[in-house]
């Protein structure tokens, strides 16, 4: 009998408790909306969350404009917010029922930038990058602010994600993307304002997870090509990376974005191009606007010779920037000191070149030149083959005695090595082994560094006058 009352009285106090949880008011934020956080500034932002079916969720921005939504019968609610100018004034956001009330603190309003892309991008002072080790010596900028979404996967999109806005420190910076962490700390410079950054990247990915899949499945040779991957065998779908990290940010107002990626896809380059944008124009759809759209050319990496793969990837990456407006690349072959590591050891002369692009292009600030000498054409005169650039303003410059990398090939499409000349903003390459040149390439192959740079410093883009 005691044992009965026991049961009895145990059965109703879980009844109790579950009737008093059912009874709480529901009032909840996604991760990506809380303390710390940075808003775009000068903007209309949209906040949502989740509360009691058909009830008014009031919110109330410290510095005014209050807004009111009603919550579905799915408990899901959203509203329009307009910003102010930026600044490093923290500010507050009460969201309110009759019911429940929380308060977010220590907004900052200014720069929202978002990270992507596969282990180059994600990569942190924890991962032996030495600038970023160097750099958390040094006091941090506490307008800067860090989220970093977990790593994860699904079959359909997410409404929420893991992670917590930081305040830049170097406890948050050291596992922060070391990309990101350079190009937010040279905006927060350049404009004075707090910047927050995003980061959503994940080793090894390939670009097909990072594409929602309703966008990919009507190209039926992409998807043939994805179903060939070992990978798709052990549980990666198309899509799954960007269900889970990037569906649940669609709401934010970001005011652009960096890309570090491809290094996954020499399996399939020739699709790349075709799949990268892709990628980009159905982020731009999903966001609802042109996002910019700022990406680094993959880096020199080959453990063994003769490779083509990577410089493949590398020839559709520029072809994307020349294609798809609000896009820009970086060239970072420059910038590293070991062709047999995939993973360079310095980030900051990265996020500066990518941080360059967003200041000239997105704000309009006259900053170093960001636009690299890239192939335009090649005039083929007898045994000399002149090549012309575009973005060569003010001549190239050869960092060493000889050109490295050239070749040129006659008809039968044997390449040989070759000299070049330069000639102010042109290039003219020979070789004595090649009577009638039909052909000409620089740093086309895997691990190719190059040494031919445009008046600014920058290095000259990888090319060949013969891709298809």
């Amino acid at each position: 009998m005691k044992t009965m009352k026991k049961l009895l009285l145990a059965g109703a106090i879980c009844l109790l408790t579950a009737a008093t949880a059912l009874a709480q008011p529901i009032l909840r934020l996604p991760s990506a909306i809380g303390d710390h956080m940075v808003l775009q500034a000068d903007t209309t932002v949209r906040l949502h969350g989740w509360a009691d079916p058909n009830t008014t969720v009031t919110v109330a921005p410290s510095w005014g404009g209050e807004v009111t939504a009603k919550a579905g019968f799915d408990t899901a609610w959203a509203v329009e917010l307009r910003t102010p100018a930026a600044s490093a004034e923290p500010h507050s956001i009460t969201f309110r029922t009759k019911k429940a009330e929380k308060t977010i603190d220590d907004v900052l309003i200014g720069q929202v930038w978002l990270c992507s892309g596969q282990s180059n991008m994600n990569w942190s002072a924890e991962h032996g990058i030495v600038d970023m080790q160097e750099e958390l010596t040094r006091p941090m900028n506490p307008q800067i602010r860090l989220f970093t979404v977990t790593k994860n996967s699904s079959v359909y999109p997410q409404d929420d994600c893991e992670g917590c806005w930081q305040v830049c420190d170097a406890e948050s910076a050291r596992w922060f993307s070391a990309v990101g962490y350079f190009f937010g700390k040279r905006l927060a410079s350049e404009l004075g304002q707090p910047v927050g950054l995003v980061n959503a990247s994940w080793g090894g990915t390939p670009v097909e997870i990072w594409t929602p899949a309703e966008a990919m499945a009507g190209n039926a040779e992409m998807v043939a090509a994805w179903e060939k991957y070992p990978r798709s065998k052990q549980g990666w779908r198309i899509g799954s990376a960007y269900n889970a990290m990037i569906a649940p940010l669609l709401k934010t107002a970001f005011a652009g974005v960096i890309w570090y990626q491809g290094e996954a896809n020499k399996r399939n380059a020739e699709l790349y191009g075709a799949e990268f944008r892709m990628m980009i124009e159905s982020w731009r759809r999903a966001f609802g606007g042109q996002l910019p759209f700022y990406f680094v050319q993959i880096a020199p990496y080959a453990r063994t010779e003769g490779g083509i793969a990577g410089a493949l990837v590398r020839e559709q990456q520029a072809r994307v920037a020349a294609a798809v407006p609000g896009t820009g690349m970086a060239v970072v072959a420059d910038l590293v000191d070991d062709v047999t590591n995939i993973h360079p050891r310095y980030k900051k002369g990265v996020g500066d070149r990518l941080a360059n692009w967003a200041l000239g292009e997105v704000y309009g600030r006259t900053v170093s030149k960001y636009k690299h000498a890239s192939f335009r054409s090649a005039e083929f005169k007898r045994s000399a083959v002149i090549v012309t650039f575009d973005n060569a303003e003010g001549g190239l410059v050869c960092r060493g005695k000889r050109i490295a990398g050239l070749e040129v090939c006659d008809a039968s499409m044997e390449f040989v090595p070759a000299e070049g000349r330069i000639d102010g903003d042109k290039l003219v390459v020979r070789s004595k082994r090649v009577a009638r040149p039909t052909a000409v390439r620089y740093c086309f192959s895997d691990g190719a560094t190059g040494n031919l740079f445009d008046a600014a410093g920058l290095p000259v883009a990888p090319f060949r006058s013969d891709a298809d």
